[in-house]
């Protein structure tokens, strides 16, 4: 099998995620950026790892019952070529049959020996003859048939049901198994959207207007059409490697992805960025960015900032007169983020623990928290994300980030105003640590959040004036955002 074979590249990829905890889209974007595949091998190479990632809960309950053993008792390399052939077999229509237990047995081979390729091609080859094993039964098992169907651990069906209940979770579980857009920031300032929309259809490239936000645009080609990054996405399957918001973030809790850091540098395509004169942010999180209405001359703090595109988005409302800070917890993801965002006039760079800022008190106009979370909106964007949460991640999570919210409350001077972020989903981590905070400190109250959004965006707004996007509801990743405001005599 050729160097560049994409099934050769989706196995390594996979067994990176798996085995170090690395991110897909990174891996992705890396091992595109490295090699010279052709459209069509790049988007199987991308629907492989995605795909495999995402269904990896329904392969596996397929895999263990051909196999007569738990996936724990069979090898690493063993189980990601088995769950790679898996996928091609029961999901990828145009992937003949033959062909994906041939080459799974040649990866097996290569990888880990003749005795795993004889095991592999029994599996698989048992796979074509019997089809996949039916899921736990709908009415005696609800929680586990949806869990095994769309692909998700139990503890989170179980979560989302008791919270939504069974039928809209069901909706969300699958929405987590399609293609998020890729969605492209614009500068207002500098071009109208239908300015920007010609201007980049001129490069070629296909574009639309997003749906909520006066300022994104969705970018429907590939990527890899303007240089750098991940080709074109697959219907049905997680979208591509793109800039994005994911994960129990770095911003405060250490260096550890066991507790779901943000890693810097995962904010996307940096160098098509600055060719096209976008940013790569979601519209969700462009919205979040919005509430905080940030005007010029004012002094602004975007706190847990990297990988910095928020920060961009309220360096827009600013003018020469205006400060931002930007903060973060370790050095590298303030190195990234000055990386992308370069020297704007008035952006200064911090690196700080948000529980115990360095910043003075009362400072600034406005302060936004896009706290640290499980990144459980954005399990599109992110599949290996469900993989990695347990329930005591949430508690964990909620802890700090109402320890967050506190310390940021006390940068926001008198008559100023917060806005608390997260992309994840569950009151837990959302209304209650509001509702915690609110309950703590008489100085603050909640601010109609509608007024300083876009007209569009209206049908996201709760009767509680919270921004709350989901991917079945609105095509959205899952978002919440809630504007505070300090009274003006305390």
């Amino acid at each position: 099998m050729k160097r560049d074979d994409p099934r050769a590249l989706a196995l390594r990829i996979l067994e990176e995620v798996e085995g170090t905890g690395a991110f897909a889209d990174t891996q992705l974007g890396r091992t595109l950026a490295g090699t010279r595949l052709d459209p069509r091998d790049a988007a199987l190479l991308t629907r492989l790892v995605y795909g495999t990632i995402a269904w990896q809960l329904r392969l596996d309950w397929t895999l263990e019952h051909l196999a007569a053993r738990p996936i724990t008792e069979i090898d690493a390399p063993v189980v990601a070529t088995l769950r790679l052939g898996l996928l091609q077999i029961l999901f990828l229509e145009r992937v003949p049959a033959h062909a994906a237990v041939n080459t799974s047995v040649d990866l097996a081979r290569a990888r880990a020996g003749g005795g795993a390729a004889r095991f592999v091609n029994a599996i698989l080859r048992r796979a074509l003859r019997e089809g996949e094993r039916p899921p736990p039964d709908a009415a005696r098992d609800p929680v586990r048939h949806l869990s095994i169907v769309w692909s998700h651990p139990l503890w989170l069906v179980e979560s989302l049901g008791t919270e939504l209940g069974l039928a809209r979770t069901a909706r969300l579980l699958e929405a987590h198994q399609q293609a998020a857009p890729t969605c492209l920031r614009i500068n207002l300032n500098l071009e109208s959207r239908d300015a920007a929309l010609a201007r980049l259809r001129a490069l070629g490239l296909d574009v639309r207007a997003g749906r909520f936000a006066d300022t994104a645009i969705l970018l429907d080609s590939p990527l890899g059409r303007i240089g750098q990054g991940p080709t074109q996405r697959a219907a049905g399957f997680p979208a591509d490697a793109r800039a994005s918001e994911p994960a129990l973030r770095s911003a405060q809790s250490g260096p550890s992805e066991q507790r779901g850091t943000r890693r810097p540098g995962r904010s996307g395509p940096a160098e098509a960025e600055a060719s096209l004169g976008v940013a790569f942010q979601s519209e969700a999180s462009q919205l979040a960015a919005a509430a905080l209405g940030v005007r010029p001359g004012e002094r602004v703090a975007d706190l847990c900032a990297a990988p910095g595109g928020k920060t961009g988005a309220l360096a827009c409302g600013l003018d020469s007169n205006g400060q931002l800070v930007a903060a973060d917890l370790t050095p590298l993801a303030v190195r990234t983020m000055g990386n992308r965002l370069g020297r704007a006039p008035g952006l200064g760079l911090l690196c700080q623990d948000g529980r115990r800022p360095a910043l003075r008190h009362e400072a600034f106009d406005a302060v936004l928290l896009d706290a640290p979370c499980t990144g459980l909106g954005t399990l599109r964007q992110h599949p290996e994300i469900r993989w990695r949460r347990q329930p005591a991640d949430i508690e964990r999570a909620h802890a700090i980030q109402l320890a967050l919210l506190v310390a940021a409350a006390d940068l926001v001077r008198p008559a100023g105003r917060l806005v608390y972020a997260t992309c994840t989903l569950g009151r837990r981590e959302n209304d209650d640590v509001v509702a915690s905070f609110l309950a703590h400190d008489s100085r603050f109250v909640r601010d109609p959040i509608a007024r300083w959004l876009p007209a569009a965006a209206l049908s996201l707004i709760d009767p509680d004036q919270t921004l709350r996007t989901a991917p079945d509801l609105h095509g959205l990743d899952g978002f919440f955002a809630v504007r505070l405001v300090r009274r003006a005599d305390m």
